[in-house]
């Protein structure tokens, strides 16, 4: 599946969602249902006319079409794909290269591959956040390898940035390629025209785009707290650039938020002020949460593990008491037992001898 292009019934083509409107939150329900029915297949309704591909999908109605439907579906939001067919050999260097990028992942926090076979390259990369460790920054490639083979399957071209990491590919070369285009944005709730605190913020963001020479940087600035990253594939000139643009771009967007994220295609700043929206606290607190939440899981199983095991010991116990076999006792000794009375003491009389009266 390749690009997409918006547009509203046959009043001409629009962007699905306006720069201000972008956000970084989930895949909608309509694009997962579009994935799961759009073929590239003759409409059954006009299989005899012409420019009659399945290749229109209605938000409004959930459902594909073809050009000759469109006076159905007139002032519907819908979007027309354009697609592209892949082959064998390209879905083969699809799947090396994310078992590359996984593995490399592993070791380091950024890396590049350029996979061919038989004159078809595909060329993919990821970069990992520069405060996270190998494993982590390993986990998010390969969350990110299998969001993109769900949301974009059989596509020799996807992106995808995650919180912790970002993950591209293309079956044309791209790397050392600007990216000034905005991916996402969120800003917070306005604090209102302080101007004490909007300059503290400017002032963090001029300090991350001068930056300290490194593609990863980060630090606190009074109560603010910023952090800014750009692709490693980039020189160190195109990544002040890059960033320069973003941080541009953000204070624009979100004039007087107390936090904001922008991210461009190949690079993002971020800031925060302190008491409000904590990135690294926040972070911290959910990684914190999450390890306690599964010891407890652990230590639930491990309590349920050998409840179980004391409760089968039992019923064991149990069943052995039960099949135990025991001797049949005699007939009880009558009570009180019949003696003969005492012998009378008699003077000189013989020990022996014992008359009765």
């Amino acid at each position: 599946m390749g690009d997409v292009i918006a547009g509203t019934g046959g009043s001409g083509i629009k962007r699905l969602y306006p720069p201000s409107q972008k956000t970084c939150g989930g895949v909608p329900q309509w694009v997962k249902v579009m994935i799961d029915i759009m073929q590239y297949q003759d409409c059954k309704i006009h299989s005899n006319a012409k420019d009659n591909k399945l290749d229109r999908f209605c938000i409004d109605c959930v459902g594909s079409f073809c050009n000759q439907c469109s006076s159905d579906h007139q002032g519907h939001e819908h979007i027309k794909l354009n697609f592209t067919s892949t082959t064998s050999c390209d879905e083969s260097n699809v799947n090396s290269l994310f078992a590359s990028l996984i593995e490399s992942a592993s070791v380091y926090n950024f890396n590049k591959f350029q996979i061919s076979q038989q004159n078809n390259g595909v060329y993919g990369l990821y970069q990992c956040r520069g405060d996270i460790s190998s494993p982590n920054c390993k986990d998010c490639v390969a969350n990110a390898v299998n969001q993109l083979k769900s949301t974009c399957p059989m596509s020799v071209g996807g992106q995808i940035q995650l919180e912790a990491c970002f993950l591209k590919y293309d079956n044309r070369a791209f790397f050392g390629a600007q990216g000034k285009t905005e991916a996402c944005k969120t800003c917070g709730p306005s604090i209102g025209y302080n101007s004490d605190v909007l300059n503290r913020i400017d002032g963090a963001l001029a300090t991350l785009v001068g930056g300290n020479g490194q593609y990863f940087r980060s630090g606190e600035f009074g109560n603010i707290r910023g952090v800014a990253q750009c692709v490693q594939d980039l020189s160190l000139s195109d990544c002040e650039d890059c960033l320069s643009e973003a941080s541009g771009q953000l204070r624009s967007e979100c004039v007087t938020s107390n936090w904001g994220d922008m991210y461009l295609g190949k690079c993002y700043i971020r800031y925060a002020a302190d008491q409000v929206r904590n990135i690294t606290q926040i972070r911290n607190e959910r990684d914190k949460y999450k390890k306690e939440a599964e010891s407890a899981e652990s230590e639930a199983k491990l309590a349920k593990k050998r409840a179980e095991e004391a409760e089968k010991k039992a019923e064991d116990e149990k069943r052995k008491h039960e099949s135990m076999s025991y001797l049949p006792c005699g007939p009880p000794m009558p009570m009180p037992m019949l003696m003969p009375p005492p012998c009378p003491y008699l003077p000189h009389s013989s020990p022996n001898l014992c008359s009765y009266m």
